[in-house]
């Protein structure tokens, strides 16, 4: 196959990718709130920047601001801030 079929395949699997990562990033951040609310054990800050930093940070800051999760915090507004960075670096990186 040409150079050409391979870039596009790889163009979709990372589209695939990010779609996932971000789908599960926004549930992760969703259960984390449920549990909070029910009194249930919560999810480790470290899986939610972890999922965030792996490609979920556009999906993990918009659970976070429209389920108001974590926005008080922080503690976590921090590093979560410096994970979107480093997330939008990262693909901007990969596509420009």
């Amino acid at each position: 196959l040409g150079e050409a079929s391979y870039g596009g395949r790889m163009d979709a699997i990372l589209g695939y990718y990010l779609l996932i990562i971000n789908a599960v990033s926004a549930l992760i951040f969703i259960a984390d709130k449920l549990n909070s609310k029910l009194g249930w054990r919560r999810i480790p800050e470290n899986t939610l920047l972890l999922c965030s930093l792996l490609g979920g940070a556009p999906a993990g800051l918009a659970a976070m601001c429209v389920f108001r999760h974590k926005t008080a915090k922080t503690s976590f507004k921090i590093p979560m801030c410096l994970t979107t960075m480093a997330c939008f670096a990262w693909l901007a990186f990969i596509f420009l």
